[in-house]
């Protein structure tokens, strides 16, 4: 949650009924924050482990608009106020939607000029997460993404999930650089195993596998390689 002169911005809903009834209400709660003083319901995406407590939460907030960076939210959610942001727009004073694909077309992160941070969901990967490997539908755009954000004045980085092998944050310009750098290198890595052993590994499921095996030894606790992500690979190689 995030306060601006305009209001109260809420980014992301979790997954379940039950991660709003017993952590989002009871957390705005303890904060002095009633869900009607909540304006944007920011969606950084639309994946269910983001969006999936809408439909719960939005009943509690008649002032909010859901917000994404996909035309999908209009069909998805049709019973509330929603808008598809567009890159660069600031939807409360302060708060700039900076539009990032990659993970999905509408992946999209929030940025707070105060203080330089950004909230960027799923949109900087790193080599993933638990049992998700890195998780990209779009690898041009991706990397696109991930070299934007490097250029760009950031002073804090929140991501949505604790990415191997840095985790959730990076305080501070440098430690941010390092965390955009370590995701342009680990996303290097992947595309490289994948082209180098398209030929030679038929199936891409063999290859998320072979990535997997070849670099658990150097990265601890490395996750699996998502197989959709060497499909999309090779899609874009074609």
């Amino acid at each position: 949650m995030i306060g601006t002169a305009g209001g109260f911005a809420l980014v992301g809903c979790a997954a379940t009924a039950a991660d709003v009834c017993d952590c989002i209400l009871p957390a705005l709660e303890a904060e002095g924050v009633s869900p009607s003083d909540i304006r944007t319901v920011f969606c950084t995406h639309l994946h269910g482990d983001h969006a999936g407590g809408l439909r719960t939460f939005m009943p509690y907030c008649e002032n909010a608009v859901i917000v994404a960076c996909s035309d999908r939210v209009v069909a998805k959610y049709p019973d509330w106020t929603t808008h598809v942001a567009h890159d660069g727009e600031e939807l409360l004073p302060s708060l700039t939607v900076w539009h990032l694909p990659g993970h999905s077309p509408g992946s999209a992160g929030l940025f707070d000029a105060r203080t330089g941070t950004l909230l960027s969901g799923d949109s900087i990967q790193q080599y993933g997460v638990g049992l998700y490997g890195c998780g990209v539908g779009l690898p041009s755009a991706y990397m696109k993404s991930l070299l934007r954000l490097r250029a760009l004045p950031i002073n804090y980085l929140v991501t949505s999930h604790p990415y191997v092998p840095d985790g959730t944050e990076a305080k501070g310009r440098e430690a941010v650089a390092r965390y955009i750098d370590e995701a342009i290198r680990d996303f290097e890595n992947i595309l490289a195993f994948v082209k180098e052993n398209a030929d030679s590994i038929q199936d891409s499921a063999a290859i998320a596998a072979a990535f997997t095996e070849h670099y658990r030894a150097s990265v601890d606790g490395l996750p699996p390689l998502q197989t959709f992500t060497v499909k999309a690979i090779l899609a874009e190689g074609r």
